[in-house]
């Protein structure tokens, strides 16, 4: 009877010691599991790169200068680089290289092979000089949307083409309206009516352009309806009634300082008055 409790006890205990090892492999295994799992990809997103490289050749830099902040460029891969065979360039779109996506991007390297089609756009531009590297430095940050489909990049591209036309339309009235206050000096004496009209004209564009401008949300690039000088010529030339109409067409309070509005608001008030006393 000892002899056989004896071998019942040694048995028991191998079996303990088997079912142990057995655990101890299993998390090992599980561990290995989670080390070697695979790279995600991007799925919708927008990711941000400073390019690389700029200061390398004089082209590149050239080409640099000529940029604009939400400018749309391209994204290439060079499978003939001899430094890197998985370079991604970034071009402009005329095709002149500006520089490259920093190395070893595997995640943006293996979304772009799921899905090739991007949009690259300029998201930050400054250039200065750097002591530290005794070199001028050329910072260019990109915009990329990766992980769409053509569908959804061809909707996103027309949002983007709405705000570059709008922005567009920003810089040129800036530049009229200078270019039309500097003539209103010359001709608002000897011809009041083709005065009248360039600022009307200006001032409607305006209008148009702050509806656009409020609908993608940029109110920084709202400006004001040359109103004030509308007024001051109506009322001089004795024209009331325009005086009147101007203030309907483009009087939104809220486009104007207090100050402005309440300079407005008394020529208004004195057109009322002599439209009344016209009529008695």
């Amino acid at each position: 009877m000892t002899w056989i409790f004896v071998i019942l006890v040694v048995v028991f205990y191998f079996s303990l010691r088997s079912n142990s090892r057995s655990k101890r492999i299993s998390t090992t295994s599980q561990k290995t599991t989670v080390k070697s799992r695979p790279i995600g990809i991007f799925e919708r997103e927008h990711v941000y790169f400073n390019v690389r490289g700029i200061w390398a050749h004089k082209s590149n830099i050239r080409a640099f200068r000529r940029l604009e902040v939400g400018q749309i460029l391209n994204l290439v891969f060079e499978y003939d680089n001899k430094y890197d065979k998985n370079a991604l360039g970034v071009e402009n779109s005329d095709g002149q290289m500006l520089g490259y996506i920093p190395r070893n991007r595997r995640k943006l390297l293996k979304t772009l092979r799921r899905y090739p089609e991007t949009i690259v756009q300029v998201n930050e531009l400054d250039e200065f000089y750097s002591e530290r590297k005794n070199r001028q430095i050329y910072r260019l940050q990109v915009k990329i949307w990766v992980g769409f489909t053509s569908q959804e990049l061809e909707s996103e591209l027309n949002e983007l083409q709405f705000k570059e036309d709008v922005r567009g339309e920003y810089s040129s009235i800036l530049r009229d309206r200078k270019e039309i206050q500097e003539k209103i000096k010359q001709v608002k004496k000897k011809d009041p009516v083709k005065a009248l009209s360039l600022l009307d004209e200006i001032s409607v564009r305006i209008m148009k352009h702050n509806l656009n401008a409020e609908f993608i949300g940029y109110t920084n690039w709202i400006e004001r309806p040359l109103l004030e000088e509308l007024t001051v010529i109506t009322n001089s030339q004795k024209m009331y009634e325009k005086t009147i109409v101007f203030f309907d067409k483009f009087g939104e309070k809220n486009l104007y300082t207090d100050r402005q509005f309440d300079k407005i608001l008394k020529r208004v008030d004195k057109a009322k008055k002599m439209i009344v006393k016209s009529k008695i």
